[in-house]
């Protein structure tokens, strides 16, 4: 079975179906959403040192709907939230001023699979906000304003 049914709904009313993978998710589902899936918990280590969070994951339709503007992802998208949840090598902490909330979770490699994700407390789930294949010189501003970020009061 590919999902799991579900009486909960997300803040929007919209259902949320429970699954135990990104690649359970339909290529029609990121095209066409119509729900909000619910995910395991993050676990690599880089994320439990920094985050310390084991909240269920969730990506709301509101956030699959907002994401299908960007193409250049249509057919990797599974890959890409996969890589960024289950094999993060990187977690940075980029906007505290504006989303003190928000951390993108990163997997290196030739290219870097990132997820930004909400771990707002009062949440019942870390929610994934968008995410994005970047190459190594985006991955380095992003570092950099990291950096800056740290400095700034």
């Amino acid at each position: 079975m590919r999902e799991k049914p579900s009486k909960e709904k997300d803040r929007d009313g919209v259902p949320i179906i429970e699954i135990k993978s990104a690649f359970e998710i339909t290529d029609d589902d990121f095209i066409n959403p119509q729900k909000s899936f619910k995910l395991p918990a993050i676990n690599t280590k880089v994320w439990t040192d920094i985050v310390k969070d084991t909240k269920a994951v969730l990506l709301k339709k509101r956030v699959l709907t907002k994401q299908k503007k960007y193409t250049e992802f249509r057919g990797i998208e599974k890959e890409i939230i996969n890589n960024a949840l289950n094999k993060a090598d990187q977690v940075l902490f980029c906007k505290p001023r504006d989303q003190p909330y928000y951390y993108s979770i990163v997997k290196s490699g030739e290219y870097y699979d990132l997820a930004v994700i909400d771990v707002f407390p009062g949440n019942p789930y870390n929610e994934i906000v968008g995410w994005r294949r970047i190459r190594q010189d985006s991955f380095d501003d992003m570092k950099k304003q990291e950096l800056k970020n740290k400095k700034t009061p």
